[in-house]
């Protein structure tokens, strides 16, 4: 059966299922909120989930990918791994939390609601931490991860309803996350050998040193990439106003909630493809496969979106926010340049030249920022929108050029997307 555990097209489907009921209810919350709360309250919120996107960025060490990887190469050392990865996130986490916290209220904007802004980050903190994530990854058990998330965030979404009838602070919301991550990393723990391998591990300053060095690149990367998909809000609220973010945020968020799905299905892939690095044919048809899988995906929803903006728009968060139709036509290509960073970037892991990802990623934020800081005042919400399209295109695909190992996948991805059509012609996705 295609669901069977350990199934590549199995967990693709249980993956996909769940991030197309989250996305429904985080769609759901969103359009209900904006909708009792206007633009102006819907922008703050978002400004605030902004900076706490890089409480996950920085704390998370850039050890998914490779917890991932050592559990499936180093496998005698799975509860060392888990206990060590888990212990690390949580304090660096912890003191990003307090950083940003100061740094939120140091910028000035919104500074009243610093509060809402620690609870909002403790609930990413949490969320950091749990490693168990991985660990179902590596054995291609993402149902387990799916059934424990979406228990949570179905309550989460009862309770955030239950706030949006009661016209409740921001506050509530923020403590309505904390919980619902908390519930999360229980109920996904209990199902894993999470809390076995914290009783029994001792601390190694010895892996730790390991895991923190060999994740370093991935770490800086994980910073730049968070603040380029997220430094554009940042920008909005300090050239224009809280209104402004509102209505840019309610188109980005739309897009970004199919970032997801190249990741998913590239998580998914990567197992597989480690595996198949062996042999260099079977090295290179995975990878192929990956690329169009993904960029294909990618590019269809993209026009979807393009088709149903307007529509989806005013259905989701209604007329007040038509504004963001024409962001949301920009914007929406951003997928499928997403979709060729994150397989590349799986490309390079395998070839363990994890700082290129970080270089490539460096040259996508100098250009946001640069680009940004550019248009937004002469072309306000779209000088916004291209100065991400332009950055994303720079750092997935651009970039490659300048590096010697890269270089191939300027033709392989594209190639990717050919080869696919031939391979599902034939006999369908294995």
């Amino acid at each position: 059966m295609l669901t069977n555990k350990g199934s590549l097209f199995g967990n693709i489907l249980w993956l996909l299922a769940d991030k197309a009921y989250g996305s429904l209810l985080v769609l759901g919350f969103l359009a209900l909120f904006a909708r009792q709360y206007g633009p102006e309250v819907f922008g703050i919120w978002n400004y605030i989930v902004a900076f706490g996107a890089l409480v996950p960025a920085l704390g998370s060490l850039g050890l998914n990918f490779l917890i991932v990887q050592y559990l499936k190469e180093k496998p005698a050392l799975k509860d060392a791994i888990l206990a060590h990865a888990l212990l690390l996130r949580f304090l660096f986490s912890l003191g990003f939390v307090l950083i940003l916290g100061l740094g939120y209220y140091a910028l000035g904007i919104n500074g009243e609601y610093i509060w809402v802004a620690l609870t909002y980050f403790l609930s990413q903190l949490v969320l950091t931490a749990n490693v168990a994530i991985y660990e179902n990854e590596s054995k291609l058990e993402n149902q387990k991860t799916v059934i424990a998330r979406n228990i949570a965030f179905t309550l989460g979404f009862i309770a955030r309803l239950i706030a949006i009838g009661r016209g409740e602070e921001l506050l509530i919301y923020a403590l309505i996350s904390l919980a619902e991550m908390s519930l999360f990393f229980l109920l996904l723990g209990r199902k894993s050998d999470l809390f076995s391998a914290l009783k029994g591990t001792r601390f190694s300053g010895r892996l730790s040193k390991i895991l923190v060095t060999r994740g370093m690149p991935l770490f800086l990367s994980a910073i730049t990439v968070i603040l380029y998909l997220r430094i554009d809000q940042v920008f909005i609220g300090h050239f224009m106003d809280n209104q402004s973010v509102g209505i840019y945020a309610s188109a980005s968020r739309i897009t970004e909630m199919f970032y997801a799905l190249p990741v998913i299905i590239t998580n998914v892939f990567f197992p597989k493809v480690i595996e198949a690095k062996r042999n260099k044919e079977d090295f290179k048809k995975s990878l192929a496969k990956m690329y169009g899988v993904v960029l294909w995906l990618s590019l269809l929803i993209c026009l979807g979106i393009i088709l149903v903006s307007d529509h989806l728009v005013v259905w989701l968060y209604g007329p007040e926010f038509i504004e963001s139709a024409e962001i949301l036509r920009m914007y929406a290509w951003s997928l499928l340049f997403m979709g060729i960073l994150v397989s590349g970037s799986k490309f390079i892991l395998t070839i363990s030249a994890n700082e290129l990802i970080f270089k490539r990623d460096v040259l996508g934020l100098v250009s946001n920022v640069v680009l940004n800081v550019v248009l937004i005042p002469q072309f306000g919400l779209k000088g916004a929108a291209m100065a991400t399209l332009i950055s994303y295109f720079i750092s997935a695909y651009l970039s490659n050029i300048f590096f010697k190992k890269l270089r191939p996948l300027l033709v392989e991805i594209p190639m990717g997307m050919i080869s696919i059509l031939s391979l599902v012609k034939r006999r369908g996705i294995n």
